[in-house]
Order: C-alpha cells, then structure tokens, then sequence
C-alpha cells in the first residue's frame, strides 16, 4: 500500500515536469543553441526520475552514482560561477533528490518489482548513449564557434567583433564666430565651422526620425544627415532600468572571447550573442579602420572611422546621445577630423520647434528646404514643379 502510495505521489511530479520539459524545449530551441544539449541532459534526469518513480533498476551502481554527481554538478556549477541565484529553480528540487535517491537506494528492498524488459533497456541505454555523446559533442562545438562566431559572421568580417572604442578627447572650440550657421535639430542645435551652405533640408517632426539634410557644397560633395534612428538597437534592457548610452557602450566593449558557457548563465549567453549581433550592424561603418569614444559638455558619443568609405566618399558616422538618453546619429561627408570636433563640441541641448528651427536660417525657403543661392532655391523650385 505504502508503494502504491509512493508511485502516485512521484507521478503527480514526474508528468507535468515531463510535459514542462518539453515544452520549455519546443519555445526556446530558436533562441539559444544550447538548448539542446540542456535539454538531453535535462531529459536524461527525466528517465531517472522515472524509474525511481516506478522503481525500475537500471544500469550499475557506479554507472547511477557517477550521473547522479555530473548531474548536480552541470546544474549547480553554472549559478555558482555566475553567483546568478536568480536562476535556482525550486521546482526541481524533487528531480535533484529522485537523481540521488536513484543511485544510491538500496535495490534489495524492491528486487521483485525492480526488473525491466530487454526492450526497455535497449531503448533507455540507446537514448542515454546518444544523449552523451551529443552532450559532450555539442559545448565542444559551440565553444569553439563562441570563440570565432562562424556560424553566425564571414570569416573576413569577424575581426570587426574584437574592436572596441578608444577614447578621444573632442577639442572645445571657445568662441564661435557670431556669423557662422547655426542649425537646430529636434532638441539640440549646433554650429557649423562655415558661413553659408547650399541648402538645409528639415524632414517634418511629425515623423520620429525626423531626417535633416545639410548641404554645404553640392559640387564636392559635402554635407551631413542627422537622424534619430528608429530600428537596430533596443533603447532599453528588458527591465527598462540601463540607459540606452550605457547599453551601446556595453555592446561595442563586447568581444566573441567575453563568452563563456560555463560561467554564462542562459540569458547571459542569449545577451552577449544579440550584442555581438547588433555590433557587428556597424562594421560597414568600421571596417579595418577604429572606434572612438568621447565625451563633452553636453553628449556622449562615438565616432566611427572606416578609411575605406573615407577615400571612397568621405563618408564619417558619429552616433551621439544627449543627456536625456536620446539617440543620433550624424554622418559626415566632405569634412575633415577638425570640422567633425567643431561641429559636435558645439552642440547644446535646445527643444525647438520645426517653426523655430526654420526660423533660425536666413535664406530662400523652398518646400521643407532652405536656400542659400537664389539660383539653387529656384532650380530646386522648378524640379519640385515637375
């Protein structure tokens, strides 16, 4: 009776925890490759604690007691390297005690009930075989791949991944000449070390990115386009707590070799890999050139070189934050390392209106542009005619 007892109360655990195994496995296979040896693993436990439940003798007694030790170990080791307690699943406790119980019970006491089919353990020694050999094959292979990334990026773009910022400090620029443009841009406004340009280019603020075309020489060319992004990279970490700054400072610090399975937790893993993910969205931009990060009165931000784009078309981005957390991004073409310093050392925090930001330019004002030259402003009128 007291048997019948025990077989009931291990089932009421042993089924839901099976059905909760399988399942975590179905959602999260796309998410973490680790997954799978998890789950084999996990599943592994799940047989012992089925036999135990039922008690069906399975293998030797070494054979049991060494699982039972890697075990607890591939459980426990992780949260303990980690110091992640977040992550204890009390839940499994009764798994943990049915893996110990079932290598260390006394089989004497149930040698009538403890026989199992040749069929049944051709089929549990077939699963556990294969699941160590995957268990042991796969960290090996994602290890290896954590430390190169291959399966995610070409071979001749991974150097990119190493790269981190260095710090550059922008020059100040002291007084600014009175007549030298001024252009606002949704709450910021900055000055540019020239007098007059071709045309200024206002998208409407109705939109959130609100994109900004300045024109200084059409015929070079030269000029800048400011937008405040709206895809890539989160704003915030899922707790809404770390500062967008923070986060892509953290994400360009982020290096493949700062990945490592056994002291990562799971989502430790899933971060760092969608952090590598979003850096490398801004090799274009780097190439084998450099990062560099600054930092003045008003912005943080950081610049990135890529000598290739800068012979091809002089082309310089620079991703700026205010002190409001709110991202930039700035892409230079034409100017040189101290025109970009000038520019981005004058930039002060100001909330402007579209009215006020047009207001600001003298000029022809044609459309959602503005015009230095009449020749231009009336070229430009004429193709919008068309």
């Amino acid at each position: 009776m007291k048997r019948t007892i025990r077989i009931v109360l291990w089932n009421i655990y042993v089924w839901p925890i099976t059905v909760f195994a399988l399942l975590a496995c179905w959602t999260s296979l796309n998410e973490s490759p680790t997954i799978i040896f998890n789950f084999l693993t996990f599943m592994t436990a799940v047989i012992a604690l089925h036999l135990n439940a039922w008690d069906k003798e399975f293998g030797t007694k070494t054979s049991r007691i060494v699982y039972a030790v890697l075990f607890i170990t591939w459980a426990f080791l992780p949260i303990f390297l980690s110091k992640d307690t977040e992550h204890i699943h009390l839940e499994l406790v009764p798994l943990y005690i049915a893996v110990s119980n079932y290598a260390f019970r006394n089989w004497e006491l149930t040698k009538n009930q403890s026989g199992l089919g040749k069929k049944s353990k051709i089929i549990i020694a077939a699963f556990i075989i294969i699941s160590v050999l995957i268990s042991i094959g796969i960290p090996l292979y994602i290890s290896y791949n954590m430390r190169t990334l291959k399966f995610i990026f070409p071979d001749n773009k991974r150097k990119f991944l190493y790269k981190v910022p260095v710090e550059r400090k922008i020059a100040d620029i002291g007084n600014q000449p009175l007549d030298n443009v001024k252009v606002s841009y949704a709450n910021f406004k900055m000055t540019l070390p020239f007098k007059k340009f071709d045309r200024i280019c206002y998208g409407s603020l109705k939109y959130k990115n609100n994109l900004t075309a300045i024109t200084i020489d059409s015929s070079i060319p030269k000029g800048i386009i400011i937008e405040i992004p709206l895809y890539g990279f989160p704003s915030k970490d899922k707790n809404g707590k770390e500062p967008l700054f923070e986060k892509y400072n953290r994400m360009l610090y982020m290096t493949p070799d700062k990945i490592s399975l056994l002291k990562d937790s799971e989502d430790q893993y899933k971060e760092k890999i969608q952090l590598l993910i979003a850096k490398f969205s801004e090799e274009f931009y780097v190439g084998s050139g450099s990062i560099y990060k600054f930092e003045t009165s008003n912005i943080n931000g950081f610049e990135f070189v890529n000598p290739a784009l800068i012979k091809k078309n002089k082309l310089i981005l620079v991703t700026i934050f205010d002190r409001n957390n709110n991202r930039y991004e700035l892409r230079f073409m034409g100017f040189s390392q101290e025109e970009i310093d000038y520019v981005l050392s004058s930039i002060c925090m100001n909330a402007v209106n579209e009215g006020s930001a047009f207001g600001m330019l003298k000029g022809i004002r044609v459309g959602n542009c503005v015009f230095m030259d009449r020749a231009l402003a009336r070229k430009y009128k004429e193709k919008l005619g068309k």
